[in-house]
């Protein structure tokens, strides 16, 4: 980790925070919600993007799309193996990880005949090597707001859901979040550009999905280059005590990111910690701090092989 890593700036752990819950803010509204000099808090985000600490990410929640994370236990893992996985189609992310599984796979869909395409071309894929798997189909993700980094705790107050009733989008919207969704980072005016749809339309799109809560402006922290370690828990709940659990994993300062399920698991949590030692501590926490919630937990320490590609 570098000396002059954001961890030791009050007001670089502020700002990945906020630019976690909408990354579209400017400068200026930056500047003021921090009561910070402009210049410094525009050479803050500079150096996050440019250093590579964090990166454009657009969360979306379409009715009609969803996220697959394949878990497999394989009799070998080699190179071959790898490159193979790295060539399917809509792969988001992969990892290796410890634990009953070998790798997680992350794809995107668009309906469950697409979900049983996948299963199938994965085992001819891997065919003979393949142990045994599960599979969790993702139907809401979202960043809880990356607690971990905000150091003012009156920020808090900023952050709000996405909703869990998700949007279907027409023809012409999906095209322009897909847009926004590969290129992030694209302001409305080059998308204009580039797409050939009016600004006033596109800044229509925009303006009410992100109204109706479907989709978040957000990040993606690089947690190697920040010195951390970033890894997940597979629960199941009670389903009696779901509200409580989800207060619980809402206010818990370490949760980043969580993903519901539907199949053997509710949910994949994803937990920030400084080190090794501190995730096994927060990991029994959890499990401690909700003893008649949990039926079942699997903890998964991951090392990212390819990173989440939008």
């Amino acid at each position: 980790m570098e000396t002059n890593s954001p961890l030791s700036c009050p007001i670089s752990r502020n700002l990945i925070y906020l630019l976690s819950i909408d990354a579209r803010q400017s400068i200026s509204q930056l500047s003021r919600i921090l009561n910070e000099n402009r210049k410094i808090v525009e050479n803050r985000v500079k150096k996050l993007y440019e250093k590579g600490y964090v990166k454009p990410l657009l969360i979306v929640n379409e009715k009609e799309m969803l996220s697959v994370t394949i878990l497999l236990k394989l009799n070998k893992i080699d190179s071959t193996i790898i490159q193979k996985i790295k060539q399917i189609k809509n792969l988001l992310k992969l990892k290796e990880i410890l634990g009953n599984y070998d790798l997680s796979i992350l794809c995107e869909v668009r309906s469950q005949q697409d979900v049983d395409d996948l299963i199938s071309n994965l085992s001819k894929l891997l065919h003979g090597t393949i142990l045994s798997f599960d599979v969790l189909i993702h139907r809401y993700e979202d960043t809880l707001g990356y607690k971990y980094f905000c150091e003012d705790f009156n920020l808090l107050t900023k952050y709000n859901h996405l909703s869990q009733q998700k949007k279907s989008f027409s023809k012409d919207v999906r095209e322009n979040i897909d847009y926004l969704r590969k290129n992030p980072s694209s302001t409305l005016f080059r998308q204009s550009k580039e797409t050939r749809v009016p600004f006033k339309k596109l800044k229509k799109i925009i303006s009410d999905s992100l109204e109706d809560k479907s989709i978040r402006f957000s990040i993606d922290p690089d947690y190697d280059k920040l010195g951390l370690e970033f890894h997940n828990i597979l629960i199941k709940i009670n389903p009696a005590e779901k509200e409580k659990f989800e207060k619980y994993i809402l206010a818990h300062p370490h949760i980043h990111w969580v993903k519901h399920c539907s199949g053997r698991w509710d949910y994949v949590l994803s937990l920030v910690a400084k080190d090794m030692n501190e995730f096994v501590d927060l990991s029994r926490e959890i499990r401690n701090n909700n003893k008649n919630v949990i039926l079942e937990e699997n903890t998964l320490v991951s090392k990212i092989m390819v990173k989440r590609r939008y």
